[in-house]
């Protein structure tokens, strides 16, 4: 049974702060036991109790271990990384996926009224000329911008 729960509630399971879960317990944790959705991370309730008790059998025994650092490492780029992708958006440099597909729509929509003008002024040839082309634009911002699902 996998039972996910977030951050705060494994720290109130374990009895302990949400720092001391941050710093002694989570970089431990072997990531196939971490769901990240967003911003918010998940954590496999058992395995968080088991390595728990590792860890304080560890501290008993006076082994001593240091935190996965490939996990760490990676953790630290991932934050730097979504640091600078929100920067980037507050500041106006990135523009969300839906809202440039939106906008690449409006301008689809510009143009098949532009296909009615070709079409009074040129006949049906010309308009079928244009329709044809931004029914391939269409295909293709749809492949390239619509959201997809993460499994």
């Amino acid at each position: 049974m996998n039972t996910w729960l977030d951050r705060k509630a494994m720290a109130g399971i374990l009895g302990v702060t949400l720092a001391h879960f941050n710093n002694h317990i989570q970089p431990y944790l072997d990531q196939k036991h971490v769901k990240r959705r967003g911003r918010k991370c998940y954590f496999n309730a058992p395995a968080v109790v088991k390595l728990r008790g590792e860890l304080l059998k560890r501290k008993v025994t006076g082994e001593v271990d240091k935190p996965n650092s490939t996990w760490l490492e990676e953790f630290r780029k991932e934050r730097t990384l979504l640091s600078k992708l929100e920067r980037e958006m507050r500041e106006g440099n990135l523009l969300r996926r839906e809202e440039v597909h939106e906008s690449l729509g409006q301008l689809a929509a510009i143009l098949r009224n532009a296909g009615e003008t070709l079409k009074r002024q040129f006949g049906a040839e010309a308009q079928d000329i244009l329709n044809e082309a931004l029914e391939e634009f269409e295909r293709r911002v749809d492949g390239q911008f619509s959201v997809k699902e993460k499994g």
